[in-house]
């Protein structure tokens, strides 16, 4: 009878077998995990009497041969090694392919550990391969971070430590409102800013009762803006003048008094009908006023151009977004601002510009051209992280030589609040009258 699972097998003989086989009867053994010697020991001189004892005797002995050739196959860890006591057998014999014989076993058992040994060779493999991929890209790495400390960039950003090649981004390293000094405000207010870095501010709108001429408010630091100091002082303040034929803004170094024959009158921005053309001045009187009084025009308190600004027409706003030009007076070598006092119209910076082309003594800026994006849908610029607010009145502006360089910025956090950064060779008077023109209706221009 053979017990299905345990691989071996018993057989009785019978009475006419015995009268046959004489004395080289024997019983019959599993040869599964035995070998020569074993089975001729177990099938001749030991062979028991009884059929049901030899049964027993052989399943111990089959259980303690399995118990020992698996604690051989777990020492052996993958590793086919050559194992003389199984028997050989022929090839293509019945004994080495038939289910459940010894050799049958051992075959499966080769087969086996040799798929093991594959599999630990393709993981060698791929171990080997990522090794050499990691060496290649470390490598490589090296190679790019010499190339780029070659060209001044380092290959980790590091805030706190300046670029030898531009210690100071445009528009990354603010001026703090301690670092600003402003104890003569008017002075502070026409000299250019600071060359190592923009001075943050905002400018706060008041449309009270009268919504068609709101207030404008210039501060430096505070009102809860993101990147400047808590602290805030205020600079300067707008208002549109009323019965005007065009727009004409006067400015004040007061946030409540506007009027032009106080003292502190500051700064004059005017605009032709249309709202396309700026000009802007400083507290002097204008030149035909002038004329009348003794000595030579620049002797009197004739005003100073300051700079000009224009927009493209852009009726219905079918050529995209705005485009602006502004012009400011050359800084010299000693710092000193170039002074325009035109005696006559066509002599101001704007005619000028718009006649002849003369750029001549004049730093001339222009917005930075915003690039469509199609996920968003819209026009964007890179303002830093202080614009949050979509409108057609952000706007920055670089120079002609340098476009990388950030002048002016302004745009909206809020709903009557907007940032206002600005450095050299801009002031700030200069900077506020500039951004005076964003807000300014345009009929030429929307």
């Amino acid at each position: 009878n053979g017990l299905r699972g345990e691989h071996w097998f018993s057989a009785t003989i019978s009475s006419w077998d015995r009268e046959h086989a004489g004395s080289n009867y024997a019983a019959y053994s599993n040869d599964l995990f035995g070998d020569d010697e074993e089975e001729n020991e177990i099938g001749v001189s030991n062979a028991p009497k009884q059929p049901q004892a030899a049964a027993r005797q052989r399943m111990e002995q089959q259980k303690a041969l399995q118990a020992q050739k698996r604690k051989e196959r777990s020492l052996m860890s993958g590793v086919v090694v050559k194992n003389d006591s199984l028997p050989r057998s022929r090839p293509g014999s019945a004994a080495a392919s038939r289910p459940g014989t010894a050799r049958s076993s051992s075959s499966r058992l080769s087969r086996d550990l040799a798929n093991g040994v594959q599999t630990l060779s393709m993981q060698d493999k791929q171990a080997s391969e990522s090794e050499q991929a990691e060496d290649s890209n470390t490598l490589a790495a090296q190679e790019l971070k010499e190339e780029l400390k070659a060209h001044g960039v380092k290959s980790v950003y590091d805030p706190g430590q300046q670029s030898e090649a531009n210690p100071f981004p445009p528009m990354q390293r603010p001026m703090t409102v301690s670092a600003v000094d402003t104890s003569d405000m008017r002075v502070f207010l026409m000299q250019p800013g600071p060359k190592n870095g923009p001075i943050l501010c905002h400018i706060r709108r008041s449309r009270g009762s009268a919504k068609m001429y709101p207030k404008y408010s210039l501060y430096i630091g505070g009102g809860g803006v993101e990147g400047e100091d808590a602290t805030e002082r205020f600079l300067l303040s707008a208002r549109k003048r009323k019965k005007s034929k065009s727009s004409n803004y006067l400015i004040s170094l007061d946030e409540e008094d506007m009027s032009r024959q106080s003292g502190n009158f500051f700064g004059k921005l005017r605009s032709n009908f249309v709202g396309t053309e700026f000009s802007i001045y400083d507290k002097g009187i204008k030149p035909e006023e002038a004329e009348g009084s003794s000595g030579n025009l620049s002797q009197t308190n004739v005003r100073t151009e300051l700079g000009a600004v224009l927009f493209q027409y852009n009726v219905l706003g079918t050529r995209g977004p705005r485009k602006m030009t502004a012009l400011i007076p050359e800084i010299d070598a000693e710092g000193n601002r170039e002074v325009f006092r035109p005696a006559e119209e066509k002599d101001s910076i704007l005619e000028r510009f718009k006649e002849k082309g003369e750029t001549d003594r004049l730093v001339v800026m222009r917005n930075k051209p915003p690039k469509w994006n199609d996920q968003m849908q819209a026009y964007c610029l890179n303002f830093h992280g202080r614009v949050t607010h979509a409108s057609v009145k952000n706007f920055q502006l670089v120079s002609e030589d340098d476009k990388d360089h950030i002048i002016l910025q302004f745009g909206k956090v809020g709903k009557d609040t907007f940032t206002m950064d600005y450095q050299y060779p801009i002031s700030a008077l200069q900077a506020f009258a500039i951004c005076l023109t964003s807000f300014d209706n345009k009929l030429a221009c929307e």
